[in-house]
Formats: structure tokens, C-alpha cells, sequence
């Protein structure tokens, strides 16, 4: 019984520290995607006008990137790993998430952490220009945590299908 505790404990472990390690890759992709000299030099040269600029040049209408993405979905290939990359990189966010925080198991809750956690790396771009402030970004990420929060749930309920199936042929022998 003592060792089926330290291994729930150490899967545990285990499965924060993954979290962990995907929040970091995460934040790098987001974040750090530019060589180091040039996030300084965006730290270096940013002001009020600086963000006053970028807040012209960001996408605050729903779908206008995607749809513009989607119009030109087999030629562009950038319009592919936009779309794509933006849902996959919050994916295991909605998966995590319930596994690690236990108070986010329904799906207005994981919902709204991916929004916050979305908006969160979206104004961050925005304020210190490394990136741009898209909304469509906030809808494919959460659109991605969506589909993650659903893989959860599909496989929970496997789990608890095949808990079910494989006691029931246990009492059967």
C-alpha cells in the first residue's frame, strides 16, 4: 500500500513537473520567439507612443485573421501554422489543467483559464512589442484548450469504462 502512494505521488509529481516544462516551451514560443538582442531592444525602445502605435496595428475584430487565414488556407502556408499552431499550443492546457488544478475540472472554468492565460501572453506582446495583439489568437487558444478539455474528458471516461469492464471479468473468474 506504501508504494502505491509514493507512485501516485511521484505520477503526480511527475505531471506537474510536465505542466511546468509546457508553460516554460510556451512562454518561450510566445514570448521568446526573437533573438535576445532584439527583445532588448524592444524593452529598450518602448514607450507610451510605441504602444499607442501597436494598439493601431492590432486585430481587435473577432475572426477577421482567421477568416482572412482561412481564404487562403491551401496557399498560404503561414495561414496554416497560424491556425494550427495557435490551437495546438493551448491544447494541453485544457488537458493539464483539471489533472493539476483540481478546481478547474468543468468547462466554463478551463475555458476562462485559457482565455486569462491567452490574454495574459497576447498583451504582453502588445505592451512590449514581441509580437502582435490579436483576438483571433485569444479564439484559437481557447478554441485549442476547448479541444484539450475535451480529450480529458474522453479519457476519463475510457478510464472509468475500462475500470468498469475490467472488474466486472475480474468477478466473473
Amino acid at each position: 500500500m506504501k508504494i502505491e502512494k509514493h507512485f501516485f505521488k511521484s505520477k503526480k509529481f511527475l505531471l506537474k513537473l510536465i505542466f511546468l516544462i509546457y508553460l516554460i516551451l510556451l512562454t518561450k514560443i510566445i514570448l521568446f520567439k526573437y533573438p535576445l538582442h532584439t527583445l532588448s531592444e524592444a524593452y529598450q525602445t518602448n514607450s507610451f507612443e510605441m504602444i499607442q502605435q501597436r494598439l493601431k496595428t492590432a486585430n481587435f475584430i473577432p475572426f477577421q485573421t482567421i477568416e482572412n487565414y482561412l481564404r487562403h488556407f491551401f496557399s498560404l502556408k503561414v495561414a496554416q501554422i497560424n491556425i494550427f499552431a495557435n490551437i495546438f499550443a493551448f491544447l494541453p492546457l485544457g488537458f493539464f489543467a483539471p489533472i493539476i488544478l483540481k478546481k478547474f475540472n468543468k468547462t466554463l472554468k478551463v475555458l476562462t483559464l485559457a482565455i486569462l492565460v491567452s490574454l495574459f501572453y497576447e498583451s504582453i506582446q502588445l505592451l512590449f512589442g514581441i509580437g502582435t495583439f490579436d483576438v483571433d489568437d485569444l479564439i484559437l487558444n481557447t478554441f485549442g484548450a476547448l479541444l484539450g478539455f475535451i480529450l480529458f474528458k474522453t479519457a476519463v471516461s475510457l478510464k472509468k469504462k475500462f475500470k468498469k469492464l475490467n472488474s466486472s471479468q475480474k468477478e466473473k473468474n
